[in-house]
């Protein structure tokens, strides 16, 4: 669910600095979407070259560790489970955004709500 009327955002307070080069944000897709300056894709084919293999991976493993997180925090607010009904955009992102730092309290206190099962299968998957 994108928000915002226009993507990628434009603007300096959207871009971040790396090694002195401005670098606009971008959406980490799978390979059914297509390359567009603000959507990184893996590279198609077999028998990649190791560099390409490894930016797969890389990618893959990125996008699997955002969309797992999305789901605790959806698990943890339902509120997130349901369409939003409001006519202000900025309080919908109001909203996430609360979600998320209320989340990261809660991992910062040590209250997980996850089971005991869950929990492995995450420690499990950000070790590798």
């Amino acid at each position: 669910m994108l928000l915002r009327k226009q993507w990628p955002p434009t603007g300096a307070e959207f871009t971040t600095v790396v090694d002195g080069t401005h670098v606009r944000p971008w959406i980490a897709a799978d390979a059914a979407y297509p390359l567009q300056p603000s959507v990184i894709v893996p590279f198609k084919g077999v028998h990649l070259p190791d560099q390409k293999e490894l930016f797969n991976y890389c990618l893959s493993s990125n996008r699997m560790r955002v969309e797992n997180t999305i789901g605790i925090i959806v698990r943890r607010f339902p509120i997130l489970r349901q369409e939003f009904r409001f006519s202000s955009e900025l309080l919908v992102n109001q909203i996430i955004v609360a979600c998320c730092i209320l989340h990261n309290l809660c991992i910062d206190w040590g209250d997980y709500d996850f089971t005991e099962d869950e929990e492995d299968e995450i420690q499990e998957r950000f070790q590798r």
